[in-house]
């Protein structure tokens, strides 16, 4: 299993200039191309074992936006502060990459989390779709982190106000506030222990 941050794996000169680009740039030629990989935004803080993560088998998950302060607007949406996938399942995966650095989206896109909802969304597994009369998906789908791992990743604005929940072993900051922002004794503790 590898682990990568938002910062890693960029040596695509056009990705780098652009944030969409710099996640995008993970599924590209460059890419870890073998192995279980495990992507975590920069503003993540981990808190607890990450075993289950690491363990997952899911062709491709990320993070689901229902029930998120930040995603109110979208909760059918995605967040990809947290990625999940299956390096062997790189070509399918390598449209993430080629057809947002050269295309006319890529010159209008305003989060990389947009993009993943245009390419991956028609792959949700049912469970996940607002329509009860959705197609059965194709292919590996998309599927979402919380589901398959309930409690393990909170939101910091929607379920941190009473302290981190038991059994959670990591707290995404996906807008606003960033850890460095907060007062919290554990964050600060957690943040600044890096």
């Amino acid at each position: 299993v590898r682990l990568v941050g938002s910062e890693m794996c960029i040596r695509d000169r056009r990705a780098r200039a652009r944030a969409p680009g710099r996640q995008a740039a993970i599924f590209g030629p460059a890419a870890i191309s073998a192995g279980r990989v495990v992507y975590f935004d920069l503003d993540t803080i981990i808190i607890g074992p990450l075993d289950a993560l690491l363990l997952c088998n899911a062709p491709f998950a990320t993070l689901s936006a229902a029930e998120w302060a930040c995603e109110r607007d979208n909760a059918e949406g995605v967040n990809s502060s947290i990625m999940l996938w299956d390096a062997s399942c790189a070509s399918a995966l390598a449209p993430i990459y080629t057809g947002l650095l050269d295309g006319l989206v890529f010159r209008h896109l305003l989060r990389f989390d947009h993009w993943l909802e245009m390419l991956l969304l028609a792959h949700r597994p049912r469970a996940h779709s607002a329509q009860a009369d959705a197609p059965e998906p194709t292919g590996g789908g998309l599927e979402s982190v919380q589901e398959l791992f309930p409690g393990r990743v909170v939101e910091y604005t929607s379920g941190c106000a009473h302290g981190v929940p038991a059994g959670a072993s990591v707290v995404c900051f996906p807008r606003s506030p960033k850890p460095h922002e907060v007062t919290d004794e554990w964050a600060q503790e957690a943040w600044h222990r890096l």
